[in-house]
């Protein structure tokens, strides 16, 4: 159960970076 917790925190943590990161990038281009 724990593991699957731990897993689930990694998983959304890493698609909130991609979003982050894939944002960041958007701006960029557009600057």
């Amino acid at each position: 159960m724990f593991l699957m917790l731990v897993v689930l925190f990694l998983l959304g943590f890493s698609a909130f970076a991609c979003a982050i990161v894939g944002t960041r990038a958007g701006k960029r281009r557009y600057d």
